[in-house]
């Protein structure tokens, strides 16, 4: 199957969920596009192996909304976590793919409320993990990812910049 037909079948689940009883909140890739168009092969759970961060469906729900969710040729409206929550849960875990997709929010997001959201589970695993953060984007790789994914010449300094000042303030 194909990339676009993948991401297509992932798109009509998506659109069958919204039809059904089915309670769910969208994380990842396909939340993330709500910022910045996105390729994505998979719908995620929620939860960080790294720092133990648990955010419930509850939770995830209330700090949710409705969005336009966009799939190879096709789009679908589903509730996606707000672009803090989801955030603070790419932060957690950290990856490299994950700060590209914190990256591209940075513009559209409040980050005194992303803060809010930010600080759960182990306090030095979290500490560990944007210090990780900070180094990678210092060195300037979040750049070259960020450029990668979102198919764009450049990442703009001035959120590169904000989203540093952000790590360092939350690693104090």
């Amino acid at each position: 199957m194909s990339q676009e037909d993948r991401s297509e079948a992932l798109i009509e689940v998506l659109e069958e969920l919204e039809q059904s009883d089915i309670g769910f909140v969208l994380v990842g890739g396909y939340a993330i596009s709500q910022f910045e168009a996105r390729f994505s092969t998979d719908l995620d759970r929620l939860g960080c192996r790294q720092t133990k961060a648990e955010w419930s469906f509850d939770y995830l729900r209330t700090h949710s909304s409705p969005t336009t969710i966009s799939g190879g040729t096709q789009s679908t409206t589903a509730r996606a976590a707000d672009g803090e929550v989801l955030v603070a849960a790419k932060l957690h875990s950290g990856r490299k793919t994950d700060l590209a997709d914190v990256l591209a929010a940075i513009p559209s997001i409040n980050l005194d409320m992303v803060e809010t959201h930010l600080h759960r589970g182990d306090a030095d695993a979290l500490r560990d993990q944007l210090s990780e953060a900070q180094t990678f984007i210092e060195e300037g790789g979040l750049d070259h990812r960020f450029k990668s994914m979102f198919g764009q010449s450049s990442a703009s300094a001035e959120d590169i910049e904000t989203l540093l000042e952000f790590l360092k303030r939350q690693q104090e």
